[in-house]
């Protein structure tokens, strides 16, 4: 068997016959798109991103991993944000009173930001307009059932056409802003939108667990435990899989040799490499399938249909290190922010093994959120103490943060002190050209991902991502590890 790895679905290896592949620098990264951001000592921690913390009830699949490999979970208390410890600014929509038939909320002041309010107001869309239940978030025999109040499937329309069916145009604004994810709105299937549903009031912050020392002991593990579980198993970085022939038990797989250089990855003039396959496991996102050269991949419109049943989501991060905890000057309790800045989420990292303390003043995905912050890291010069390359931080990004930074923590942009490293990660070019992906709408997702594991009756070829991974985890590595597991159980 060979197994390709490509951007950073993690999977677990077994089996001591596997030929195991990785594309680029994928290898020493982490199991899902949040971990492929590593800290270096200088930066004080290693914050891999939002896998740093992961809600304790829903990933099954990586608490298992991590309890085999004996690894110690432990509270992530610096992340819990509740409504008083949130500081939020929004730009026009301060004096929002939504008292409108879709929503039924009266906003008073800044009470219209609270995290309540905001999924108060999208679950009285959801449970006003269609036949869901009120008292609980629908099962996945369910979840095609739900219809709207006009007899149309939820699954068959966009989020935008369900917003522009049951939503004023106030109420669309706010939540566009409240909720802050670019997929909160768009042309993603209107099912991503009970992903933002809570009910009963959980505090969706209340159940977070990360790992001692960082959530990249769950790749590195998985992979020294692959290495010494027998002298057969290898990797190999810097390889790209452009191309696969052949028939079923004879597989031909051909590699591109690259290179990767303070995070840039490029081809080399090296010749290609080839290796020989019965089997082959692709842990590769829907953007990396594209590129490679299968003959069923073309001729096929099901698998071309369904590969494309998911839009990409380019995201983007940036971490900033200072000498003290100077945004903890206004309000000592705040660890977490949202707001309808371009820089959207902000988290309170705490201090790091170094003596400084971390801030990710920027989280935000989207398309065009992801293109002006790679125009501003392409102008200015970097600044003291970031990370190099393709994680560089400029003065300009700098710059454009404090001015952001400033106006949520009400603190004069003269007075913030000097950054003393940093580092940013933009998924938005190979290997990471997206994020995570997201259903279009009229795909049955349980069915697509079944598709997606094995797509041709007469080839051994599989996918073990979390591109085409149903419901709320799609946008964490936990899909990635579950789609591996359900590949083993059926067909290895």
């Amino acid at each position: 068997m060979a197994l390709t790895w490509d951007d950073h679905d993690g999977v677990r290896a077994t089996g001591r016959d596997m030929a195991l592949t990785w594309d680029d620098h994928d290898g020493v990264r982490a199991t899902g798109r949040d971990m492929a951001l590593t800290w270096d000592d200088h930066d004080g921690v290693r914050a891999t991103g939002r896998d740093m913390a992961l809600t304790w009830g829903d990933h099954d699949g990586v608490r298992a991993t991590g309890r085999d490999m004996a690894l110690t979970w432990g509270d992530h208390d610096g992340v819990r944000a509740t409504g008083r410890d949130m500081a939020l600014t929004w730009d026009d929509h301060d004096g929002v009173r939504a008292t409108g038939r879709d929503m039924a909320l009266t906003w008073d002041d800044h009470d219209g930001v609270r995290a309540t309010g905001r999924d108060m107001a999208l679950t009285r869309l959801y449970t006003a307009n269609t036949n869901m239940s009120v008292d609980a978030y629908p099962s996945e025999s369910e979840i095609y059932k739900i219809h709207t109040t006009d007899g149309l499937p939820l699954y068959t329309i966009t989020m935008d056409e369900f917003l522009a069916r049951y939503a004023s145009r106030e109420a669309y604004n706010y939540l566009h802003d409240a909720l802050v994810w670019d997929h909160a709105t768009g042309r993603f299937g209107a099912l991503i939108g009970l992903i933002f549903l809570e009910y009963g009031g959980v505090d969706s912050f209340a159940d977070l667990k990360t790992v001692d020392n960082g959530m990249d002991q769950v790749p590195k593990r998985l992979l020294t435990r692959y290495l010494l579980s027998s002298v057969r198993h290898s990797i190999h970085l810097n390889h790209q899989l452009v191309s696969i022939r052949g028939r079923r038990g004879n597989y031909k797989l051909i590699f591109r040799c690259t290179q990767t250089v303070d995070g840039y990855t490029t081809p080399t003039k090296s010749p290609e490499r080839y290796v020989c396959a019965r089997k082959v496991v692709l842990g590769v996102q829907k953007d990396c399938v594209e590129k490679v050269n299968f003959a069923p991949y073309r001729l096929s419109k099901e698998f071309r249909r369904q590969v494309n049943s998911v839009r990409q989501v380019q995201a983007q991060k940036i971490f900033l290190a200072y000498q003290n905890q100077w945004w903890k000057k206004g309000n000592a309790n705040i660890t977490h922010g949202r707001c309808d800045l371009p820089s959207k989420f902000t988290y309170d990292w705490r201090r790091g093994s170094n003596g400084y303390y971390i801030h990710l003043p920027s989280y935000s995905d989207g398309s065009a959120s992801v293109a002006s912050w790679r125009e501003l890291q392409n102008q200015g010069s970097t600044i003291y103490g970031s990370m190099p390359g393709a994680q560089r931080v400029t003065t300009e990004v700098r710059k454009r943060i404090h001015t952001y930074m400033s106006r949520l923590y009400r603190i004069p942009e003269a007075d913030i002190p000097p950054s003393v490293g940093g580092a940013m990660q933009l998924w938005d070019t190979y290997p990471y050209k997206a994020s995570w992906h997201f259903y279009k709408p009229g795909f049955n997702m349980e069915q697509t991902r079944d598709y997606m594991l094995k797509p041709f009756p007469d080839h051994d070829v599989f996918h073990v991502s979390g591109s085409w991974w149903p419901n709320k985890l799609q946008s964490w590595s936990e899909a990635a590890l579950r789609a591996v597991d359900l590949t083993v159980r059926r067909y290895l």
